[in-house]
């Protein structure tokens, strides 16, 4: 497993190139998918399945979403994203 702390897009690319195929999973960490753009967050997300890797938010933003209500929102906004994927 590999934490994604709000990796660029090219940095991500080259440590996949240099070390994927020992990453089954990758934690999109610390709230990063609500405050990076949304075209980054995808490709980042396609690029990593690109490698046979599992994406996922981590459990930070379902909490958020859970004691405000939110968890149909957060289903669907990760979806959109297109995470298969999430931490709880």
């Amino acid at each position: 497993m590999v934490l994604d702390k709000g990796l660029g897009l090219e940095t991500a690319k080259s440590l996949m190139e240099i070390s994927g195929e020992y990453v089954d999973y990758l934690k999109f960490g610390w709230g990063t998918t609500i405050v990076h753009e949304q075209e980054i967050i995808r490709k980042k997300v396609e690029m990593y399945q690109s490698h046979n890797i599992q994406p996922y938010t981590g459990g930070t933003l379902f909490e958020l979403a859970y004691m405000n209500n939110k968890l149909e929102e957060f289903f669907q906004e990760a979806h959109n994203l297109g995470f298969e994927a999430i931490e709880v």
